[in-house]
């Protein structure tokens, strides 16, 4: 297997199906960038520079799919 953050490797010994993990680690990420997004919308403050972009949150599902033990795919030239 290749190397995964502990929490997958957890999940998936206990027989979670990957993409059930997958889709509930991208869930949360979601929920709570929408949320924080949300909080700083209702304070009428603006939210430390970068943080709730959409870059970010795509840096995040990335990283997280990656430590779940995704690969991107190998691109041929």
């Amino acid at each position: 297997m290749t190397d995964i953050c502990e929490r997958a490797r957890i999940a998936y010994n206990l027989g979670i199906d990957p993409i059930d993990y997958a889709e509930t680690e991208l869930a949360t990420l979601i929920g709570v960038h929408l949320g924080l997004a949300s909080m700083y919308a209702d304070l009428g403050v603006n939210a430390p520079v970068g943080t709730l972009t959409v870059g970010a949150l795509a840096r995040r599902i990335l990283g997280s799919i990656l430590e779940a033990g995704w690969k991107a795919p190998e691109v041929t030239r």
